[in-house]
């Protein structure tokens, strides 16, 4: 069953101001005293294994009220704080873009950009390089970029200062540089370096009709 997220985002924000506050109040003496020891079981203390909206979204929900509690915790490194808002608030700001293509000027969009792609002949896990591409293209994937990145850092934003998550949203806003090493620092305190045998596939640079584009393929090793 594939997720409706334009259903779990109006469950979502369904919840009351008033009732994030109490929900921070509890949480807070629920998470008394947290180590960075104790920070990978928060991470993935719940799993989002049910597919009915509201579920999801109550699962959204107290990810992001303990998010909220972990960033006053001055016992945990700065970067870990982040991290754990960041994971959040990731999952929202995604499902607000999933919403969005469906509809509007993003489906509108990614329909123009199909017909070309299948007019080229292109396959299903092919696609061009940045600015590559025939030239009628290039304009819809960039307008589209653009509006996937406007939606992302939108509902990214609103979800932070919903949750009471102000000084992080500022920052997101007024130095993303700072705010993505800082996420970046506090992943890899968590999870160590991302290894090649990890990742599912690779990209094979292809070329078509004198126009290249990415291929991408099982990576060496891992399953078909």
């Amino acid at each position: 069953m594939s997720l409706n997220s334009s259903e779990i985002l109006r469950h979502l924000y369904s919840v009351s101001r008033s009732q994030i506050r109490r929900d921070i109040a509890d949480c807070k003496l629920q998470l008394r005293s947290v180590t960075q020891a104790d920070f990978l079981t928060i991470l993935v203390e719940e799993s989002l294994s049910d597919h009915l909206p509201e579920d999801v979204a109550s699962t959204f929900h107290r990810r992001m009220v303990r998010a909220n509690v972990v960033n006053k915790m001055n016992t945990v490194a700065e970067a870990l704080r982040l991290f754990c808002v960041a994971l959040a608030t990731n999952d929202i700001a995604t499902h607000a873009v999933f919403a969005a293509e469906k509809v509007g000027r993003l489906a509108e969009l990614s329909r123009m950009m199909d017909e070309i792609e299948e007019r080229e002949g292109m396959g299903e896990d092919e696609y061009w390089l940045m600015g590559a591409g025939p030239a009628d293209y290039q304009p819809l994937s960039k307008e589209s970029d653009e509006l996937y990145d406007l939606i992302f850092d939108t509902a990214y934003v609103t979800a932070l200062r919903r949750y009471d998550l102000d000084a992080v949203a500022k920052l997101y806003e007024d130095d993303r540089t700072t705010h993505d090493e800082l996420y970046e620092q506090g992943r890899m305190l968590i999870f160590g370096p991302v290894r090649q045998e990890w990742l599912p596939v690779q990209r094979v640079r292809r070329t078509r009709n004198g126009i290249e584009f990415w291929e991408f393929t099982a990576a060496e090793g891992s399953e078909s």
